[in-house]
């Protein structure tokens, strides 16, 4: 536990262009995992992730354009939608994950299916999701309370 909040304090340490290549880092190791499960299916593993980074966030009840920033390109290369706006990013957001924490479940069970193929990979996710977090310079207490409970 005291490994994850040392994490995060880094996380939100980092400058905007170390922690895009971060979570790029993450995503490429999750993506890999799940598209194992996808059988190959990159495009529908690249769209759960995709759904992961969006329930992350918006955790904590705010989309910031520090996340909009982490997010806007899942959200283009998955949805096929050239230069989406941040307007059309939170819009998208808000229908997509529409009560606080109703991502969870959904975000949980694509951890518990990533370890059951690649335990690092998991732990990738985990970061992945934590950088997300991070995008607005701070991972408060409600969206460590989230992760810690996606990785309980």
């Amino acid at each position: 536990m005291r490994d994850f909040e040392k994490l995060c304090k880094q996380l939100e340490k980092l400058s905007h262009e170390d922690l895009l290549r971060y979570a790029g880092e993450k995503y490429g190791s999750s993506l890999r995992a799940l598209a194992q499960v996808t059988d190959g299916d990159v495009r529908k593993a690249s769209a759960i992730l995709t759904i992961c980074a969006m329930a992350a966030a918006s955790v904590d009840g705010k989309f910031e354009e520090g996340e909009y920033y982490h997010i806007a390109g899942l959200i283009t290369a998955t949805a096929d939608i050239e230069g989406i706006s941040y307007e059309d990013a939170k819009a998208l957001i808000e229908k997509s994950i529409p009560e606080k924490d109703s991502g969870a479940d959904f975000v949980e069970g694509v951890y518990l299916t990533i370890a059951q193929v690649d335990q690092q990979a998991s732990f990738d996710f985990i970061f992945f999701l934590a950088a997300i977090c991070a995008a607005d310079g701070d991972v408060c207490w409600k969206e460590r309370a989230w992760i810690k409970k996606i990785y309980k």
